[in-house]
């Protein structure tokens, strides 16, 4: 998985189960503005709350390493 999918996904889960970035952010104890930006590829999660992101959302295991993955400009 890449970050594209990884964001894709997230905007499935999220709309399929009525989740908010709020509710999202608060799984991860993080600020909506970084979990937000942090699920749409703008940045790259640690360890720790790439774990917590695809446990609250059931992603697959390969998404973890996408979300951990620096973002680049094409």
């Amino acid at each position: 998985m890449n970050k594209l999918d990884v964001t894709e996904a997230i905007f499935l889960i999220k709309n399929e189960k009525g989740l908010k970035w709020q509710d999202i952010a608060e799984s991860v104890g993080m600020s909506v503005v970084w979990t937000t930006s942090a699920c749409l590829g703008m940045n790259s999660c640690p360890e720790l709350e790439a774990d917590k992101l695809v446990k609250y959302l059931n992603l697959p295991a390969q998404a973890k390493q996408a979300l951990m993955a620096y973002p680049t400009k094409k």
